[in-house]
């Protein structure tokens, strides 16, 4: 076992928070998910390396937090708060998942999967399925979500509680990352010393600090890689563009965010979160059109939207064909987003989705077992690891939460960005990213959880004034 860097700066801020400031221990959660590449403390197990994640450190310490409530006050009413189907889909989907992962790799023993713990990915033929660590990592990764979920709803049901410290906690993850990717591309540029490695710290994962794309280096701490930098900054653009479109207040401030995240998805040249921010912003731009005819707070907002997207469009067109940068241009945009679409990697991951299609078949529906199988879309890896009992638990949770979030009783812009955010986030990890676990993806899940939970009935004055706090953002 070996303490990390990171560890000597998130251990005493988790410390700090437990002892002081206990009630932004769920901000803490979400604002710990982006620290993907990083582990406070590493360990060899079974001929491998693994990193402890900060954000499976602060997990625990919610559950004990929880442990120690529930002991005090043992009681089980918070549940009632959890938004219905949504709530009772997560548990089916745990439960299919969990179970399979230690019974479906012996059931269908032999059928060819790519491993996930095969360093090699899509390189190798299929290897024939058996039980690994990895299923029982992968079970207790989500595990840890469930314990998550279970403390966030407590959490929802106490007088301490503000549902807006959840998008404080996004907001700091999205100042952290914005900030170490600013430093980071000038680090490249300008020759001062990197702190990658102290960011980049979890053996666990296939670290991709130094990748350039058309000779410009991608900065993707303190993820492990684009995909995973430009999903998250995705999902964050895009609802604030839909709070733009949609919203009544703040016009000047949302524009000053938009451009800084705007930025800060470009750092990664990470065509995931390009293709998502641009199909979801998209989508929002034509609801809000349609929507500004009867709102004229709207309308006036949406026009000045069409407006900067043209004259954008207008500028990238003429520096991308009569400038010296234009040559430059164009081959980023090939190398990035062109050449994903054709080309080695891509026959590979399309092999990869059609290998997950079959594993369905071979299973007769019921999939490898969680952990089992490699793909390179979010749902690909879905259907095949858990089969279609998990593919339509979890799809169904998605859309109750959805619907429970836009039912709520939250500030419009709160529901108009969390609705947003997890739509274009599950968008992204289904165009390329297989990891069921991901936390940066459940912290989406996590906050539309949270704002879709029923606030706790006030039982006198001050907590009827409580009630009303926890309601605002």
């Amino acid at each position: 076992m070996q303490l990390t860097a990171l560890s000597a700066f998130y251990l005493p801020l988790l410390a700090l928070v437990l002892l002081f400031a206990r009630p932004w221990l769920p901000a803490l959660l979400i604002f710990a998910t982006v620290l993907q590449g990083g582990s406070v403390l590493n360990v060899t197990l079974d001929q491998g390396q693994y990193g402890i994640s900060p954000y499976n450190v602060t997990a625990l310490a919610a559950l004990c937090v929880l442990a120690a409530r529930l002991f005090r006050a043992p009681r089980l009413d918070f549940l009632s708060a959890a938004p219905r189907p949504a709530s009772w889909l997560l548990s089916l989907y745990a439960l299919v998942a969990v179970t399979g992962a230690f019974v479906l790799p012996h059931v269908h023993a032999g059928v060819p999967v790519y491993l996930l713990l095969n360093p090699q990915g899509f390189d190798l033929p299929p290897t024939p399925l058996h039980f690994t660590i990895s299923n029982a990592v992968q079970a207790a990764n989500l595990c840890v979500h469930l314990a998550v979920a279970l403390f966030l709803l407590h959490a929802a049901s106490r007088p301490d509680w503000r549902s807006a410290r959840l998008l404080w906690g996004l907001g700091a993850a999205v100042a952290l990352v914005t900030l170490i990717g600013g430093y980071e591309r000038l680090a490249h540029v300008a020759g001062w010393p990197s702190f990658n490695a102290f960011w980049m710290s979890n053996p666990g994962y296939l670290q991709l600090a130094n990748h350039d794309v058309a000779g410009i280096r991608r900065i993707v701490a303190p993820f492990s890689e684009a995909s995973y930098a430009s999903a998250f900054l995705a999902a964050v653009w895009t609802a604030l563009f839909a709070v733009f479109l949609l919203g009544r207040r703040h016009a000047g401030k949302l524009i000053v965010a938009m451009i800084v995240v705007g930025l800060a998805l470009l750092n990664p040249l990470g065509s995931t979160g390009w293709a998502a921010a641009g199909v979801a912003s998209a989508a929002v731009l034509l609801v809000a059109t349609v929507y500004a005819a009867k709102d004229s707070a709207c309308r006036a907002r949406v026009v000045s939207a069409w407006a900067a997207l043209t004259v954008a469009g207008a500028a990238l067109l003429l520096v991308a064909n009569f400038t010296p940068a234009g040559k430059k241009v164009q081959e980023l945009a090939s190398t990035a987003i062109i050449d994903k679409l054709d080309s080695g990697s891509a026959q590979s991951r399309t092999r990869s989705n059609m290998s997950a299609l079959t594993i369905v078949s071979h299973t007769y529906g019921t999939g490898a077992g969680m952990g089992s199988n490699r793909a390179s879309s979010y749902f690909a890896s879905l259907v095949s690891n858990t089969g279609l009992p998990g593919l339509l638990t979890f799809c169904g949770m998605l859309a109750a939460l959805a619907l429970a979030v836009a039912r709520s009783a939250r500030d419009r812009s709160a529901r108009v960005f969390v609705v947003t955010a997890l739509g274009t986030a599950t968008l992204a990890v289904a165009l390329a990213i297989p990891d069921l676990n991901a936390p940066l993806y459940w912290a989406f899940i996590f906050i539309a959880l949270a704002y879709s939970a029923r606030p706790p009935e006030p039982a006198d004055g001050h907590a009827a004034n409580e009630a009303r706090h926890s309601r605002t953002v």
